[in-house]
């Protein structure tokens, strides 16, 4: 298998991408003004065209700025344009509703004032986007027990706390992992696992953004597998051996393809890769002289997929995260159309069970709505 450092990624090919969708949908915003606010003026649409245009822009423009530079006025720049981001899709349903009653309206011949109701809509859409932006960087803990057979005596009762996706970087800083390390002390955890994504690909200071883990109190240690946002961390300024040794210089230890013991439960963890083949992760574990099929077993990957290899492999546990379950409502229709009932939470079946991770972070728009950060505190049985 490559290391994951050497993976090419098409930052170019990424942008005009993400660029393009995000212009056909502040397109799709003036559209649906133009018809909720038939008044406005020549001048008004133009320079409301010209706000969402640079408002796209400022959104791909900030996200490459904090690839190379790590200061306030960048990370102000780049939460603005992100927030807009997740604002501009609650205004654009807030002027879905509207222009659908105004279609209803105007069906049954009633006076309708859409710009009286659009307005309220709109500025409700903000209010909301606000508490979504609160609700983003306050994770709850949700508490799980899960039954392990042949689960040794040294680990039954005890827990192990799981989370997912921080993405450290611009928007996510210090005090949000403090705030985390804070909450992941109060549950006594006899093991930690993060399950990918610690990083946001953004410039900065690892070992500063990492202090607060030398606060946490965990008995049997921290474990770390790599998601797709790390293997380029961090960004343009840094590698992946810099991330794995920060982390390591703060008392974290990355599994990187490795299978390890812990008084009797087998840990997997496996390094992300895109589109990887069930075979080939068999082949990986089971070309590990220390894996022991048969025996109680957790499996760290970032996403929740290789679900049949895990099996196979004896898995009693996968831990997994990357969906942020949709993050924006209504995107976790779309997440579950791509990795189904896995998407979130806990699934057992039969001696083998997965919980994907909603995380304690966001990509992009510093928002959640429909759903909240989370840190997971999974009892063994």
């Amino acid at each position: 298998m490559n290391n994951p450092a050497s993976m090419p990624i098409s930052f170019l090919f990424f942008f005009v991408v993400v660029f393009g969708v995000i212009i056909l949908f502040q397109l799709a915003i003036y559209k649906l003004s133009l018809a909720v606010f038939p008044n406005f003026s020549l001048m008004q649409k133009r320079s409301f065209w010209v706000f969402l245009i640079i408002m796209a822009f400022s959104f791909i423009f900030s996200l490459t700025l904090v690839r190379f530079y790590d200061n306030t006025l960048v990370r102000i720049y780049y939460f603005i344009s992100a927030f807009w981001l997740g604002a501009s899709w609650h205004i654009f349903l807030g002027l879905v509703l509207t222009a659908f009653v105004i279609f209803i309206t105007k069906l049954f011949n009633f006076n309708f004032s859409s710009n009286i109701v659009g307005l309220v809509l709109i500025i409700l859409a903000l209010l909301y986007s606000s508490y979504c932006s609160y609700n983003a960087f306050t994770p709850r803990v949700n508490n799980i027990s899960v039954t392990i057979p042949n689960l040794p005596l040294a680990w039954q009762g005890k827990n192990i706390v799981q989370i997912s996706d921080i993405h450290l970087g611009a928007i996510y800083r210090v005090k949000h992992l403090e705030k985390i390390v804070s909450q992941v002390n109060v549950l006594h955890p006899d093991l930690l696992v993060i399950t990918g994504d610690f990083f946001d690909g953004t410039k900065g200071d690892l070992n500063t953004w990492l202090a607060p883990l030398k606060e946490l109190k965990v008995k049997e240690g921290i474990l770390f597998v790599s998601g797709n946002h790390d293997l380029g961390s961090h960004g343009m300024s840094g590698s992946f051996q810099d991330m794995l040794l920060a982390l390591k210089n703060n008392g974290v230890k990355t599994l990187s393809d490795e299978v390890i013991n812990f008084n009797g439960l087998q840990i997997i963890g496996l390094n992300y890769r895109a589109g990887f083949k069930d075979q080939d992760l068999i082949s990986v574990v089971k070309n590990k002289a220390n894996f022991v099929q048969g025996q109680p077993t957790i499996f760290l990957y970032h996403t929740p997929t290789n679900i049949a290899a895990a099996k196979e492999l004896g898995v009693n546990l996968q831990l997994a995260g990357h969906t942020h379950r949709g993050q924006l409502f209504p995107f976790e229709l779309l997440v579950k159309r791509i990795y189904g009932r896995y998407e979130y939470g806990l699934n057992q079946e039969g001696n083998y069970s997965i919980y994907t991770s909603a995380g304690v972070g966001t990509w992009g728009p510093p928002l959640r709505s429909g759903n909240s950060p989370e840190i997971v505190n999974i009892i063994l049985k």
